[in-house]
């Protein structure tokens, strides 16, 4: 996006005015029963997508961030989950990108995931940059980083309210 004056320090997305911001929840925010119960479906959800060969098996997610939103009735979460294998000569590190949905009260379904894993310093960090709506469509922005840039993905929400990836970029720095 070109910006005609300049962005403030702390921005992350800028948006045409026909798109717009949904209000995300973070875990942070929440109440501690609020906050432990959607943690432990993060950790649920991330652990429906481990790889059952991964050497990671076994181990214990640690929730990192969780922000969650509304989009037609359904509860949406997106969470980032880690888990780590503290070897001294070469950590290992495995992250997860999970988003679930649910109707009502019932547990949350996965509708899509991110994972990246290997060594802790090249292993791929996910975040949430926002959840938009525009044209009665719903997309959600992710940030990849890794070693070689950062890569930009917009995902958007299907009528049967799986995410699929409809835009990507990668920048190099």
């Amino acid at each position: 996006a070109r910006l005609s004056a300049g962005a403030p320090a702390d921005w992350a997305v800028a948006l045409a005015p026909t798109v717009h911001a949904l209000r995300l929840d973070s875990i942070e925010t929440m109440a501690p029963a609020d906050s432990a119960a959607l943690a432990a479906d993060i950790a649920r959800l991330a652990s429906g997508v481990a790889d059952s060969e991964s050497r990671f098996r076994g181990l214990p997610f640690a929730v990192l961030a969780v922000h969650r939103f509304q989009v037609e009735g359904a509860n949406v979460v997106v969470g980032r989950a880690a888990r780590r294998i503290p070897q001294e000569a070469t950590p290992l590190e495995e992250r997860t990108l999970v988003i679930g949905e649910r109707a009502g009260s019932g547990q949350f379904e996965l509708k899509h995931s991110m994972r990246s894993s290997g060594a802790e310093d090249a292993v791929e960090h996910y975040a949430l940059l926002a959840a938009v709506r525009a044209a009665e469509k719903h997309f959600v922005i992710i940030e990849s980083e890794r070693d070689s840039g950062t890569r930009y993905e917009i995902l958007e929400r299907s009528a049967g309210g799986t995410w699929q990836l409809r835009w990507s970029r990668q920048l190099n720095c």
